[in-house]
């Protein structure tokens, strides 16, 4: 998946060791939702979106201690790809 506000894919950040994010635009925030939820990755949405310089507004998904971010990051980029090369036009 594009992201909104970087034109680049979704990158999960942090460790095992602290709880992995990943910001995501809240307009495809139900879409990204929804593979994490079907892939049984445990994760909650900031309470609040921020928007910067007029770029889409953006919230982070946090997923529970523990979790492997790279795991998460292969499953993002294969639940996505077609999508990606579809919207960077390829």
């Amino acid at each position: 998946m594009i992201d909104a506000t970087t034109r680049g894919r979704l990158i999960v950040e942090g460790g095992v060791e602290t709880k992995p994010v990943v910001r995501v635009a809240m307009s495809r925030l139900a879409e990204v939702r929804e593979v994490l939820d079907g892939l049984g990755y445990e994760h909650w949405p900031a309470e609040m979106a921020i928007r910067f310089n007029g770029q889409p507004a953006t919230t982070f998904l946090t997923f529970a201690r523990g979790t492997d971010p790279a795991a998460v990051q292969a499953a993002l980029d294969a639940a996505f790809e077609p999508r990606m090369a579809h919207e960077a036009g390829g």
